[in-house]
């Protein structure tokens, strides 16, 4: 069974085992979609060096799954900086 802040009467002091968002709905399985895709691209803590950089990597992840960077723009970018990634 997986734990929910919901079921389990909306306690948080330990947030980072809770999923939140209501048990057996869709958006439980959108959320169980996005766990099992971070769990695929693994830990990318050892990527960054502060909080601030990995909210930068958080924000061009989300970013280019939203669509709101096109692919030309992903592309002109990875040309740009892309070098620098390796």
């Amino acid at each position: 069974r997986v734990p929910t802040a919901l079921a389990e009467g909306g306690d948080f002091s330990d947030d980072t085992q809770y999923v939140r968002v209501q048990p057996g709905s869709h958006e439980e399985l959108m959320y169980a979609l996005g766990v099992n895709l971070a769990r695929q691209l693994g830990d990318v803590r050892p990527l960054v060096e502060s909080g601030e950089e990995l909210a930068q990597l958080a924000k061009g992840l989300l970013d280019t799954v939203v669509g709101r960077l096109n692919d030309d723009g992903q592309t002109e970018l990875l040309r740009r900086r892309g070098e620098e990634l390796n």
